[in-house]
C-alpha cells in the first residue's frame, strides 16, 4: 500500500477507522525524514494489515503542537484509534520491521 498524506481535517478518521496505524511525522526540509521515507515506502507494501500515513508538521503546526511533536522525523503507531508507541529519529529498515512487528503482535 502507498503511503497517503493525511491532514489535521480528516487525521482522527484517518488513525481511528483502520486497526494498525502508523503516522509519519514530517518536514520537506529535513534530511533524516528525507531518508526515511522510502524505507517507510518499502514497509508499506509488505504489510496489509497496517496502513500508513505521512502528516507533514509545517502545515500541520497546530495538530503537531497539540500531540507534543517537537522532533523529527518522529514515528507513532495507533492501535484502534489510540497513541500505542512511537519511535523519534532516522531508523534503518530493519529497525522500522521490528517496531511494526513488535507492536502488531
Amino acid at each position: 500500500m502507498a503511503i497517503i498524506e493525511i491532514s489535521t481535517a480528516n487525521f482522527n478518521e484517518s488513525i481511528s477507522t483502520n486497526k494498525n496505524v502508523i503516522v509519519d511525522f514530517y518536514a520537506d526540509w529535513c534530511g533524516p525524514c528525507r531518508m526515511l521515507s522510502p524505507f517507510l515506502e518499502k514497509a508499506s507494501t509488505n504489510f496489509n494489515n497496517v496502513r500508513f500515513f505521512k502528516l507533514n508538521i509545517d502545515r500541520e503546526a497546530y495538530l503537531t503542537q497539540e500531540l507534543g511533536i517537537m522532533s523529527i522525523p518522529c514515528i507513532h503507531f495507533y492501535k484502534n484509534g489510540k497513541l500505542h508507541d512511537k519511535f523519534i529519529g532516522f531508523k534503518t529498515y530493519k529497525e522500522i520491521i521490528n517496531f511494526i512487528n513488535k507492536n502488531i503482535e
